[in-house]
């Protein structure tokens, strides 16, 4: 979607997004948000909402946006905080509005997208609600939702941008009808078929294979393993990390004997891959990991390096609950 698409419902537009930041090492590297750099390209205004929190707590926005007017709309999208209410106060109902990655009330929160891949289902979409103080996130009356069916073997980063596109279409659709119909009312969310989508924590990526099995393993790295690899440990004193990068669900004649209980793995040459028993009776191959400090590399370079002492029978024994040697 591009700007002169919604000059029609629109007479100006202001960007409000967080101040540059140095970052990295010795914070050498300056970094930009992303809608910055999109205000610039289109050379829009832009504004800066406070990082501290106690000062965001009682922002007001500069003006025109700091008194109540019919004419101001505030739209905020994966924003990730509170707005408050010293802000929202100057803005009349249907007039402050946020574009949500579900279908409302399924998946309430900071992380929909992650957690409907988690979770493996079909369909997903997009909810424009109105914002409203007092009652948690995403609580809000409905606008207008249009849902999105998920693609097989859909990761965050390959749905996520069709899901920013759906948004901003569906937006711009409610900012017109409500232009052209003074009856245009938003509807009341089901509070009872309401599901969360909490943040995505770390202890969430760590296999466990006694409970997982192959299809689950394989579908938290298509929704979290941008942002956490899937893990496991290797039996040295450390329980050092490997982080498993690419993987598929072996298909049960492709599955090798030799693994008996969950965690036992093996490398096959056939495929220069990481066989790996799983729960259910089930089997992961994988063909790139990552050792912890290290790069990643394919399984056959890292096989290479593993140590004799941690194979038995040329099976490798995987996971927290596997003593060292």
């Amino acid at each position: 979607m591009t700007i002169d698409r919604i000059l029609d419902v629109l007479d100006s537009l202001v960007v409000a997004t967080t101040q540059d930041q140095w970052v990295g090492r010795r914070r050498q590297t300056l970094s930009v948000a992303p809608l910055k750099l999109t205000a610039q390209l289109h050379d829009l205004p832009v504004i800066y909402v406070p990082e501290d929190k106690i000062e965001f707590s009682s922002w007001v926005p500069p003006p025109p946006f700091d008194v109540l007017s019919n004419n101001n709309i505030l739209v905020t999208a994966s924003f990730g905080r509170r707005i408050p209410q010293t802000c929202l106060r100057h803005f009349q109902r249907g007039r402050k509005l946020n574009v949500h990655p579900s279908l409302l009330p399924a998946y309430r929160g900071a992380a929909p997208i992650q957690h409907a891949l988690l979770d493996g289902i079909g369909t997903t979409g997009t909810s424009i609600i109105e914002m409203e103080d007092g009652k948690g996130f995403d609580f809000g009356d409905i606008w207008a939702q249009q849902d999105l069916k998920i693609p097989p073997f859909s990761t965050y980063r390959s749905l996520e941008p069709e899901l920013a596109k759906l948004g901003g279409r569906l937006l711009v659709q409610v900012l017109r009808q409500a232009k052209a119909d003074a009856n245009f009312a938003a509807i009341p969310q089901d509070h009872s078929l309401a599901t969360k989508a909490r943040l995505i924590k770390a202890e969430q990526s760590e296999i466990q294979w006694s409970s997982w099995d192959a299809e689950r393993i394989e579908r938290t790295h298509r929704a979290i393993g941008h942002q956490r690899p899937v893990f496991t440990t290797t039996p040295d004193k450390r329980r050092s990390r490997l982080q498993l990068l690419e993987m598929s669900v072996a298909s049960e004649n492709a599955q090798l004997p030799s693994l008996r209980v969950p965690g036992d793995a093996a490398y096959e040459p056939s495929d220069n891959s990481l066989r790996i028993k799983c729960a259910n009776q089930t089997q992961l191959i994988v063909s790139v990991v990552k050792g912890e400090n290290k790069s990643a590399v394919k399984v056959k370079e890292w096989w290479n390096g593993v140590p004799s002492v941690w194979l038995k029978d040329g099976v490798l024994k995987l996971g927290s609950s596997v003593p060292p040697p």
